[in-house]
């Protein structure tokens, strides 16, 4: 390098071959130059990228998480059925579309109208229909048995309500509508 730049004081000096020689070397080292100088920034700009992809994801997994969360508050599976994958088995139970996502149990709207009938709590028609007769019923007997009133037949509340059923004893039964 030091040999380059003191033929640089002499250049008035070199011949036309020395002169090329010395300019490709120029643009040769200024190339040089410009390639590390390129990389440390593309260095930089893919450890920045590396850091945004990282918050993407850290974003993405948080937004997924609170879409789980809402689907299990309103009780919706993946499939976007309505009906808790992780309370129903998958093996022959289906929700009735009568039911309209109230009934998260291995239960049949009739059998719940009749569980409820049974405990002194609904006195309507076994159709299989969940109407508002139906959730009234389901409410007051949550009510009346310290579960979380919902309105909704999960696993706590069938439980309670086919004991109860089963032994026939009727616990504050409500009136016909």
């Amino acid at each position: 390098m030091v040999q380059y730049f003191s033929k640089l004081r002499k250049i008035k000096e070199f011949s036309k071959e020395e002169k090329m020689d010395l300019l490709w070397k120029s643009i040769s080292l200024i190339g040089l130059s410009v390639w590390v100088a390129g990389c440390a920034a593309s260095q930089v700009g893919d450890a920045n990228l590396q850091m945004r992809i990282k918050q993407l994801e850290r974003t993405v997994s948080t937004q997924e998480q609170a879409i789980e969360a809402l689907r299990q508050k309103i009780s919706i599976a993946p499939d976007h059925s309505m009906r808790s994958s992780s309370l129903l088995p998958t093996a022959g139970v289906t929700v009735s579309s009568d039911s309209r996502g109230i009934i998260r149990v291995a239960a049949d709207p009739k059998d719940v109208q009749s569980a409820l009938q049974k405990a002194g709590y609904y006195a309507g028609n076994i159709d299989g229909k969940i109407g508002s007769q139906t959730i009234e019923a389901i409410r007051q007997f949550q009510k009346d048995n310290n579960l979380k009133v919902d309105g909704i037949v999960g696993s706590q509340t069938w439980t309670k309500m086919s004991n109860i059923s089963s032994s026939s004893v009727a616990t504050l039964p409500i009136s016909a509508e």
